[in-house]
């Protein structure tokens, strides 16, 4: 059983994934699986740190030691080749080297050590954007961005594979809010801390501009049977190794003994989709396809 007995989460913010570990159903997971002993949390907002110190500090047993380091991940006391488990919290949008935080986060890991991420993906907010888009265009002649830039799928599966991350595992999941209006939406993202981070964004936006905004926000997108507009929020989840001569290997390329051809032919014919005559050649069977979709839906 992998055990992390060092952890270590950049961009903790209030402390939710310890609020987690905290209860009791994960106890003996992280007693007797895990064994978790250090639990580094690092911030850049001192607030944050004071207040996940403020949960712990009442209770009389701890699962692990929380250590609180502020600053960010160029500013680290960590050696290299310390940590198990390096877990990156929803901040790489506020990055301007996001391969750099991913190539700390790998020379961090002891071999065979995990970096786990989320990260805000290239579809969150789109309809805020082109709201503000169409609004600019038309009453400004041209466009500024509103909202920090976002890392999409391949650029994130890229970077890992170039830094050396081996069995990187990529995944994608929407969360879509709904809200009474787009002034409601901007307002919370604003108390979140989560507008534009571009040092060159525009500091003032016209009062036309955000009213033109809101009003084509609410005419594409408002949804009755919700009663409100839908924001979405994609979240890119990134799971990768450091290498170590233990882990599955893949295959040597022209190992295979069986082709995907024979797979695919061997499956459709056991189903009735595929069918092969004497002479070799193979008809495919529309009906049959048709009612094996049927079946699984």
């Amino acid at each position: 059983m992998r055990e992390f007995r060092n952890v270590a989460e950049f961009g903790c913010g209030s402390g939710n994934i310890l609020s987690y570990l905290r209860q009791r159903e994960f106890e003996e997971i992280i007693n007797d699986r895990f064994k978790i002993n250090d639990y580094f949390v690092v911030d850049e907002s001192l607030e944050h740190l004071e207040n996940i110190q403020k949960q712990f500090k009442g209770l009389k047993t701890h699962p692990f030691n929380i250590h609180s380091i502020l600053g960010s991940y160029q500013q680290l006391p960590f050696q290299n080749n310390k940590m198990d488990l390096v877990i990156g919290n929803q901040g790489m949008h506020w990055l301007n080297q996001p391969q750099e935080f991913l190539n700390t986060m790998f020379n961090l890991l002891k071999p065979d050590g995990v970096f786990i991420g989320a990260f805000f993906g290239g579809d969150t907010l789109h309809e805020l954007r082109s709201s503000f888009i169409f609004a600019e265009q038309e009453r400004e002649g041209g466009v500024s961005p509103h909202i920090s830039p976002f890392l999409n799928v391949r650029d994130v599966g890229d970077m890992m594979a170039r830094i050396g991350f081996s069995l990187p595992t990529i995944d994608v999941d929407e969360i879509t809010v709904y809200y009474p209006d787009a002034f409601t939406l901007m307002h919370h993202l604003q108390m979140m801390g989560e507008s534009s981070s571009l040092l060159d964004s525009r500091e003032m936006v016209s009062r036309e501009s955000f009213y033109a905004a809101a009003a084509i926000y609410e005419s594409l997108y408002y949804d009755e049977e919700k009663g409100g507009i839908p924001a979405t929020f994609q979240i890119i989840y990134a799971i990768g190794w450091r290498p170590h001569p233990n882990q599955p290997q893949p295959k040597r390329r022209g190992s295979a003994t069986v082709s995907m051809k024979e797979i695919a032919q061997g499956v459709g014919s056991k189903v009735g989709i595929i069918t092969e005559s004497d002479d070799g050649s193979v008809t495919v069977n529309d009906d049959a396809n048709e009612k094996v979709n049927m079946e699984e839906a």
